[in-house]
């Protein structure tokens, strides 16, 4: 009986053992198959990169001091400090599943998901990534932030993973966009500066065991993913200025969310930097309807005050304050380095500017601000008493700016100062009407009430329609009229519309069926829209059509036609609509 248990307990101890995978064996394995470049301490390159590029770089007379910069700036508390409060998708740290040899995760494979019947083929890749990424990432800031934190078997267990999923991505085919451009590349680079000692050990030849050679040049390799169009794969040449122009996937927020700036300290990367950092001075910068295609960027801040992200829609919290956040953050982190610069005097103006501007989208920005007049994806979800797009992130940029305005400029310290106090409470809200004529937006402010009107043209795009994040959001900027007293009205009284009853608009009344994807957004037909606004009083018209798109199969949302206009007082409003027709 005893030898018997005695059996029993060394088999499961087998068991258990056998569990955590060997990270060496999976490295040797994956070297074997897929074999990388060597590491090395010089620079490396990202796929596709131009060899007049490169030897650009080799013959800077400025390059020995160039990496004499990034060698201290790889080994900086800044730089530490950033990794460590990076944040991406936050998730909560759970229990790792079973984990097999190869270091994958059960129910993580194409397999698995696929047989669910929940994930769509096209996605799946994706989805195995984001469930591991969810795994790994909150385990490898914590090895960032405390190397003695984990024992050996997690940390085993960690490694195995690690050399998985980054495998897995660069061997992985179809549908590409976020995780190889943004994700994953995150997560190489965390990880990293979490095993620097090991890196700079396996680049100097002190370190031969397979897990951290194999690891070390995974890290490489998937960090420079965040320099290429990964789903139109669309060829050279990368790190130049033009190559982050003229598509969405290089601008304003997605510009922001590719980390350009670590990526460059972890392949040694003079020339990234350069170029990350040119870029970054730039978005500081307007664009407007007119000038759309001779700006730097099609999105970003607009020459009203306002925002456009994602096309011509009028973001204010999204894509271009992410971009303005994400700028701000890495012009403090270069500040003492060879790329420190300061920001110029009209980039601050424009900076400053647009944080007032979003004043005016928010009855009080405390308590989040008005989604409604600043129409996002995710504008009607519930979020209790609190809505969706405010200020907070534009707050958090001025806030964060403020220590790198010259002393000189000590007038636009005071336009800071004030736009903090309005925003604590402790100063008025701006009183009055302002028309935003690059967004075709109205709006008139009173110490007891707010009147907001979104109106469209030709010029302009709509709300986006992403079927993940909306919910009937497709008649939103259709003349919608927005009138409260607190900011809380919305938040609740948006679970309980029709979308085709959003007060101002003129719609098809029946039951409509929720569509796909629009990312391109709805666009008007008829450029005529227009306002003027003095003091307290405004006036603003426009002619309202959706022009058709053939991907959406919803008919119901086209072929309306009404020409309408607003005329706002001290103390009311008039509305008249004309010409409403059923086309």
């Amino acid at each position: 009986m005893k030898k018997s248990l005695i059996l029993f307990l060394l088999s499961c101890c087998t068991i258990l053992f056998a569990a955590v995978p060997n990270p060496d064996k999976i490295a040797e394995e994956q070297m074997r198959l897929r074999p990388l470049a060597p590491p090395t301490t010089q620079t490396s390159w990202p796929r596709e990169i131009r060899e007049q590029e490169i030897r650009k770089a080799q013959n800077d007379p400025e390059k020995a001091q160039k990496l004499a910069s990034i060698e201290e700036m790889r080994r900086s508390e800044k730089l530490h400090k950033m990794l460590v409060d990076f944040r991406m998708d936050v998730v909560k740290p759970v229990p790792f599943p079973e984990q097999r040899a190869d270091g994958s995760f059960a129910e993580t494979t194409r397999e698995e998901l696929l047989k669910d019947g929940k994930t769509e083929k096209r996605l799946v890749n994706e989805t195995v990534q984001r469930k591991a990424y969810g795994l790994l990432v909150a385990r490898v800031k914590k090895i960032l932030a405390d190397p003695k934190s984990t024992d050996q078997k997690t940390l085993d267990q960690i490694v195995s993973a690690l050399l998985y999923y980054f495998d897995f991505e660069l061997r992985r085919t179809g549908y590409r966009w976020v995780n190889s451009t943004f994700v994953f590349p995150n997560l190489a680079c965390l990880t990293y500066f979490a095993f620097l000692d090991k890196m700079e050990d396996v680049e100097a030849g002190k370190e031969t065991a397979p897990r951290w050679v194999r690891l070390n040049q995974l890290c490489k390799e998937v960090s420079l993913e965040c320099a290429y169009q990964q789903t139109e794969n669309r060829p050279g040449p990368v790190l130049t200025l033009e190559s982050f122009r003229h598509h969405g996937h290089w601008v304003g927020g997605n510009f922001g969310y590719r980390p350009l700036i670590v990526t460059a300290l972890v392949n040694r990367n003079p020339l990234m930097l350069d170029v990350a950092a040119e870029v970054i001075l730039h978005s500081f910068s307007v664009t407007s309807n007119r000038m759309q295609n001779e700006t730097f960027w099609s999105e970003g801040m607009t020459a009203d005050g306002a925002g456009w992200g994602h096309g011509r829609q009028n973001y204010m919290g999204g894509y271009p304050s992410d971009s303005l956040n994400h700028g701000t953050r890495l012009l403090r982190f270069l500040q003492g380095t060879y790329w420190g610069k300061e920001i110029p005097r009209e980039k601050l103006d424009l900076l400053v500017s647009y944080a007032e501007a979003a004043l005016w989208f928010n009855i009080a920005p405390l308590q989040m601000g008005i989604t409604l007049m600043l129409p996002a994806r995710r504008a009607f979800e519930y979020h209790g008493d609190a809505n969706v797009d405010g200020i907070a992130r534009i707050t958090g940029i001025v806030s964060s700016f403020r220590s790198m305005i010259p002393k000189r400029h000590a007038d636009l310290r005071q336009r800071v100062n004030h736009y903090l106090a309005v925003v604590k409470g402790n100063a008025p809200n701006p009183v009055g009407s302002r028309y935003f004529w690059n967004n075709d937006d109205m709006v008139m402010r009173r110490d007891d009430y707010y009147l907001g009107i979104n109106m469209t043209s030709a010029r302009t795009n709509s709300c986006e329609v992403p079927r993940w994040a909306s919910h009937f959001t497709e008649f939103l900027c259709d003349g919608a009229t927005y009138i409260m007293s607190r900011p809380t009205t919305y938040a609740f009284a948006k679970g309980f519309w029709d979308p085709w009853a959003i007060p101002g608009t003129t719609t098809r009344q029946g039951k409509y069926k929720h569509g796909g994807d629009v990312w391109e957004n709805y666009t008007g037909v008829h450029d005529f829209a227009g306002g003027i606004a003095a003091d307290g009083i405004g006036v603003c018209s426009f002619i309202y059509e959706k022009l058709p798109l053939p991907f959406v199969k919803e008919p119901a949302v086209f072929r309306v036609k009404a020409q309408k206009s607003y005329f706002l007082f001290e103390d009311g409003a008039v509305m008249l609509g004309a010409g409403i027709t059923d086309l």
